[in-house]
């Protein structure tokens, strides 16, 4: 059966660490490295720094800092960023700072003591260093003596008066300075990713896209038009003669259909290929499934003369029971009228046996008609865009994409950041992000009509999309 994307989301963000090994790499050095054989998130922090350097020590490619994937002395003339920190709890019981820290596809967590700071800081609760731009939406400008233009009771409020999870109205039309002060509160009440997209990912509020393999080029023209539509602008372009920032490829994933990494969105190749899964593969998927439909459909078919035989040999069994049972009066004119009776009732009841199947008989072909009609159209045209609603390669590239914007999961199934469960896991996150844990869907859609499977996006999902954009995370 299908993996459902969101049924195994809860790892996708390359970030989380949930969809990697966790067992460590050995490396032989002399120098301290402070490498932590299984840590635990105590609590994120979103500070934003600028030109940091790393003095030694290494990146670590997930907060539980199980993998090395840099040495940080390799990069010392690089100059780095970061708007995520945490603080993990290591094995013997200390804590310790970490910061993830980027620079172009340089990127993981470093131990705080490796890194030089500058003297330029800005915090999520802090008045920025240097002026912001004027924000999209509200048109209000702010600048470093900004202050937030409502309390944060009132911010409360109208997320109160707002949907779950959906930041409706004012909450779209705040002033910088408010998204600057309020941004733990926002990413907390709307699942908002805990990995923020940096602004230099979106060059004026646009994201080039490559594809390295041309299997998947369809699929990722369906995610674009989806987003870019739903935002009503052009936020994803496949443009092969500009510096592309994602990359979209084939990888080899774990409990996962697709992943988001920050620079790469990777799509499952096994998964991608077993065409009992998942009917992505143009016209073989395509034939298969119309196979099958029409096995179905013979299987009625044949069922349907089974039944009207039985019920006409039901028939006839009956009235030649009844007249056997008539007194042996077949000269009279009392035995005629029995038996005629009889013959008349034994004719009725055939013809409306024989109705009924020609009524079934014509629904098996009106069906194997349309049947016929689907898969000619499928065969002919198999990647017509217009078929973007039911094709669930595209629906998981719409919510990779997603991610990318700065989204996280939800617990409705008819999002495309729907996802049946997130309970705490061993980071703590949803305490940290989430605005609740879930072990259900809260909404009545199935598997089958879910945002992912029909590559619809909710209005939430869009809601969303355009805060993450307001508070400047693409």
């Amino acid at each position: 059966m299908k993996k459902s994307i969101i049924a195994v989301a809860m790892a996708v963000t390359l970030f989380s660490g949930a969809t990697f090994p966790t067992v460590a790499q050995p490396v032989t050095v002399t120098a301290k490295t402070h490498s932590i054989k299984k840590a635990k998130v105590v609590k994120y922090y979103h500070h934003h720094y600028q030109n940091l350097k790393l003095k030694k020590g290494y990146l670590y490619q997930t907060k539980t800092l199980t993998r090395k994937i840099h040495k940080a002395k390799t990069y010392q003339n690089r100059t780095f960023k970061s708007r995520t920190q945490v603080k993990l709890k290591k094995a013997n019981g200390k804590n310790a700072l970490y910061y993830f820290v980027y620079s172009g596809k340089i990127k993981g967590y470093i131990w705080s003591g490796y890194i030089k700071h500058s003297k330029v800081k800005t915090t999520t609760s802090q008045k920025p260093a240097t002026p912001t731009q004027s924000n999209n939406n509200s048109g209000n400008s702010t600048n470093a003596d900004a202050k937030p233009s409502i309390t944060k009771d009132q911010l409360m409020t109208l997320i109160n008066q707002s949907p779950d999870l959906d930041p409706t109205g004012q909450l779209l039309s705040l002033t910088n300075a408010d998204y600057v002060a309020y941004a733990d509160v926002l990413w907390k009440n709307y699942n908002l990713s805990g990995f923020i997209n940096d602004a230099d990912n979106f060059p004026h509020d646009q994201q080039n896209i490559t594809v390295a393999d041309s299997v998947l080029t369809p699929y990722v023209k369906v995610a674009i038009d989806k987003w870019n539509a739903a935002l009503g602008q052009t936020v994803f372009t496949m443009d092969s003669s500009k510096p592309a920032q994602l990359t979209v490829d084939f990888g080899s994933l774990t409990n996962a259909d697709g992943q988001f990494g920050g620079s790469t969105i990777d799509i499952d190749q096994a998964a991608f290929n077993d065409s009992e899964t998942h009917h992505h593969d143009g016209t073989d998927s395509a034939q298969q499934q119309a196979a099958a439909n029409f096995k179905a459909l013979e299987a009625q078919r044949q069922q349907n003369i089974a039944n009207y035989q039985q019920q006409k040999q039901a028939i006839k069994d009956k009235y030649q029971q009844l007249l056997n049972q008539l007194p042996d009066a077949a000269g009279t004119q009392t035995g005629m009228a029995e038996r005629e009776q009889l013959g008349k009732q034994r004719q009725a009841e055939l013809t409306a046996a024989m109705r009924n199947y020609n009524q079934v008989n014509d629904q098996i072909n009106q069906q194997e008609a349309m049947a016929d009609e689907s898969d000619s159209n499928y065969k002919n045209n198999p990647m017509d865009p217009s078929r973007a609603a039911t094709d669930y390669w595209s629906g998981v590239l719409v919510h990779e994409f997603g991610h990318d914007l700065g989204l996280d999961h939800t617990p409705y199934l008819s999002d495309i950041m729907g996802a049946y469960w997130y309970t705490a896991t061993e980071d703590g996150l949803p305490q940290e992000y989430y605005k609740y844990s879930w072990d259900r869907e809260k909404d009545d859609t199935t598997n089958h009509d879910s945002g992912v499977n029909t590559v619809t996006l909710s209005q939430r999902d869009i809601d969303r999309a355009k805060l993450t954009h307001a508070m400047k995370a693409w």
